[in-house]
């Protein structure tokens, strides 16, 4: 079980809301069951360790990702709000991100 001082279901429903995805989306792209997901948030049960994975694969980031909340405090808010809206992108639409920062910062080399 992971029992951790951050609140990781917060997370998941900002990730969620954030993609504009309901709790039962997040069990389609996840596999992980309606009902597990359900008990976390209605029944306050913790997630294991694999479930937080299958949740994270299907919203595109990674456990680490979820977990490094503690971390965003040191961003400012740009970067918090930059790294945000990163969350949210598909695969695509990050390598379209990624091509045009490259290109931005070999203008300026």
């Amino acid at each position: 079980m992971v029992n951790n001082d951050m609140n990781v279901k917060a997370r998941l429903q900002e990730l969620t809301q954030a993609r504009g995805w309901t709790m039962y989306r997040l069990s389609r792209e996840s596999g992980v069951s309606w009902s597990t997901i359900r008990n976390m948030f209605q029944r306050n049960t913790e997630p294991t360790v694999p479930t937080l994975e299958a949740l994270c694969k299907g919203l595109g980031i990674s456990l680490i990702q979820l977990l490094a909340e503690a971390e965003l405090t040191l961003l400012n808010q740009e970067e918090h709000e930059l790294l945000m809206k990163w969350n949210t992108l598909g695969p695509e639409d990050k390598q379209l991100v990624m091509n045009l920062l490259s290109s931005l910062s070999r203008r300026k080399g």
